[in-house]
């Protein structure tokens, strides 16, 4: 079971974000065709405007086709009607979006930098700020839509005087940097950070179908540009409070998960089971005070595997699995599977990271310093003992002109360090010809880094992973031609002595870097 943690700002030094002072009414709009549920903007004699929960956007409904108005409804009326990866999803964004407020830089003169963020932004003395300077759009190359605005943090200031509505600010550190008027300007600090949890049953038991939740809750708040962390950032944590029996709907519980972790919200919840359903409840909580800042209700339905297992003779956590397990192990396509070709990865993998489609049918990853790849994100595999399995595992990697480097290894894969190092992993790292000459490296084990060699030709590489055994083997074919000499190859013969961290719970296959991603293929071996 894993937690996710997802960052939302909000305006520095005013405490967690409360409630709007007006918030708007839940309704239920029922038409000819179907029904929409959402918080109600507007509504005359001739029309009816709500924000649509589902689709997360406005939409304006001419009275002639709304049959029935359920005005109001609760939040639980809500969850119930359209899911609470949809409410939640909504209700955290709007929590994203009263975020430390932008603004812009006024005036530079030689000791002084004017900012448009005053007393009535929240600001303080002393408060550090980032300054950030465009660099243009990411544009989709087939549709023209905008996917992003890059832009590049190039100063931080501190601030020494605050007014009404402009404060002074100083810059800080030796960087020679031209600041000018109308770089963007962002207050640091304030942070939340929200572990999101799978849902237990009511003893503490693992419940697949809260697993599943847990995750469509994270993809709702990704569409709804919720930045999320990658999931396994509190697997060592919360395996360690499963291990104590500890049901983490308890809010002493996730107030221990917060501080372990540094989350200052946990949502967590559980699920009831009434025989082939059951209701799911949420809970938004407070590290600091405890308080349950959010709490929603709704059925669930079990899937037939889920509700075996939460029967009477169902497992609790440390448990060993039946060998029903082998039916989840991702079933090898047999055929490369281009990442960019649709909008979803190959079902096995997943992630919480910010994705952009290339040309190339690839992905890379968005958000991020190029010379930071951690700070990216990663894609994994839904499945993660991959330790005690045999696999092959390929990639197609290329690299343009802003890509620096690409991971491709097995283990948690989650920052470790400022430097571009993986914590309980062991993976193969390769560089662009122009990053740092097509280098390629072996990082993870106990002998540290391994140079292997260089890839220096342009064009779309392989990266191969084989495990037979307690055996690993490390491949990179340059141009993906086949055998020949520029080959490079290293082998691991006791993955389990080389990488004594690695167990059945933090195995995961993993994908990250600065690289294009081009296509993957997994085919798990006898």
């Amino acid at each position: 079971m894993a937690c996710l943690m997802l960052f939302v700002t909000f305006l520095a030094g005013a405490g967690y974000p409360s409630a709007p002072p007006e918030e708007l009414p839940l309704v239920r709009v029922m038409t000819k065709s179907g029904s929409l549920v959402g918080e109600l903007q507007n509504e005359d004699a001739k029309s009816v405007q709500i924000f649509d929960f589902q689709s997360n956007r406005s939409v304006s409904l001419d009275k002639t086709s709304v049959t029935r108005i359920e005005n109001p409804i609760t939040l639980d009326n809500a969850a119930g009607y359209v899911g609470l990866p949809a409410v939640m999803g909504r209700k955290i964004s709007l929590l994203s979006e009263r975020q430390a407020p932008a603004g812009k830089i006024a005036k530079v003169s030689p000791q002084v930098v004017y900012l448009t963020l005053g007393e009535s932004s929240g600001v303080a003395v002393g408060q550090k700020v980032s300054v950030f300077r465009g660099e243009g759009d990411i544009v989709d190359p087939d549709t023209g839509e905008v996917l992003a605005s890059e832009r590049a943090r190039i100063a931080e200031l501190e601030i020494s005087e605050v007014n009404q509505k402009v404060s002074k600010a100083r810059l800080i550190g030796d960087l020679e940097i031209k600041l000018e008027v109308g770089d963007e300007v962002e207050p640091q600090g304030g942070k939340i950070i929200v572990a999101v949890c799978p849902l237990s049953n009511d003893d503490g038991s693992a419940n697949p179908t809260g697993n599943s939740l847990a995750e469509e809750l994270v993809s709702a708040l990704v569409q709804r540009n919720v930045s999320v962390v990658e999931r396994s950032a509190l697997d060592m944590v919360l395996s360690e409070l499963l291990a104590q029996n500890t049901i983490l709907f308890d809010q002493k519980s996730a107030q221990q998960l917060g501080k372990l972790t540094g989350a200052s919200m946990v949502l967590t919840g559980k699920i009831i089971q009434e025989k082939s359903a059951g209701k799911a409840h949420l809970r938004l909580i407070d590290v600091k005070t405890g308080e349950i800042l959010l709490a929603v209700s709704a059925p669930v339905k079990f899937t037939a595997r889920s509700s075996a297992l939460n029967s009477s003779t169902g497992s609790r956590p440390g448990t060993p699995r039946s060998s029903s397990k082998k039916e989840e192990v991702p079933k090898p396509s047999g055929e490369l599977e281009y990442l960019g070709k649709s909008k979803s990865l190959p079902k096995y993998l997943t992630t919480t990271a910010t994705l952009e489609r290339t040309p190339e049918d690839g992905i890379r990853f968005l958000g991020f310093p190029k010379h930071y790849a951690y700070e990216a994100g990663i894609i994994v595999t839904r499945e993660r003992n991959f330790l005690d399995r045999n696999f092959i595992f390929e990639v197609l990697v290329t690299f343009g002109p802003n890509d620096g480097i690409a991971h491709i290894g097995i283990g948690a894969g989650r920052q470790d360090g400022s430097a571009n190092r993986r914590a309980e992993s062991v993976f193969i790292v390769v560089c662009a010809p122009h990053h740092c000459d097509g280098e390629v490296q072996l990082e993870g084990g106990k002998s540290g880094m391994v140079r292997l060699g260089k890839v220096l030709q342009t064009g779309v590489h392989l990266v191969r992973m084989t495990k037979e055994g307690d055996s690993l083997t490390f491949e990179v074919d340059p141009e993906n031609d086949g055998p020949t000499d520029d080959d490079i190859e290293t082998v691991i013969p006791d993955l389990r002595e080389y990488a004594p961290y690695l167990n059945s719970k933090n195995s995961t296959l993993f994908l990250g870097g600065t690289g294009t991603l081009v296509a993957t293929r997994l085919k798990i071996l006898p």
